[in-house]
């Protein structure tokens, strides 16, 4: 028997869009990324708009879930949404590794993918080494949790992924003629932490 021990959570669940809510995601407005071919919303709190308030919800309903019911956090804390946006990748775009600074839980779920539109990757970081160091390049067989580098999924519409915001990921490229549309958004919290001697209060604007 085998135990793994200190693993990287990542939450995979899905999500019910309905057309009003896909359009407009779709008919937001864009501006263009650094990278060749992508885009982002201007609107940097596309989910606090009313008329998609039901994804919102559904998006919380499955943070709760991730941190209290699975990683058991005590719910003596609240977890804040701090903003939210929309990216659209047009053919051959893709999104480089990243992290999400000044956050706790990060997530993405997914409004318009086709099975060409790209995996999202997510890498173990170099200075985390739970098997063997990084100097020796021993071959495996196959790849699995334990000697990985990297995990990867291909979304499809509705997929939904939460993770810690440290965790670094990337997208491969578009190989589709269709743009990919998706939703990212971050968390952190918000209460009491800590005992007597180390008490620490969090309260976001």
């Amino acid at each position: 028997m085998i135990n793994s021990l200190f693993g990287i959570p990542i939450y995979s669940d899905k999500i019910i869009l309905n057309e009003k809510e896909i359009f407009y995601f779709l008919n937001l407005e864009y501006k263009k990324l650094n990278q060749e071919y992508g885009y982002k919303t201007k609107n940097n709190y596309v989910l606090d708009n009313d008329s998609i308030k039901n994804v919102k919800n559904q998006v919380l309903n499955h943070l709760n879930i991730f941190l209290f019911d699975y990683l058991k956090i005590k719910k003596n804390v609240n977890f804040k949404m701090l903003n939210s946006w929309c990216t659209r990748y047009e053919t051959k775009a893709n999104a480089n590794g990243h992290l999400h600074s000044n956050s706790l839980f990060s997530g993405v779920f997914y409004i318009k993918v086709n099975k060409f539109s790209g995996q999202v990757r997510f890498h173990k970081n170099n200075f985390w080494r739970n098997l063997l160091p990084k100097c020796l390049d021993v071959e495996f067989d196959e790849s699995n949790e334990f000697n990985g580098e990297y995990w990867q999924t291909l979304p499809e519409v509705g997929d939904l992924l939460l993770f810690p915001s440290f965790l670094e990921h990337s997208t491969l490229p578009n190989e589709s003629n269709e743009e990919r549309f998706c939703c990212a958004f971050n968390f952190y919290l918000e209460g009491q932490i800590g005992g007597d001697m180390n008490t620490l209060k969090i309260k976001l604007e």
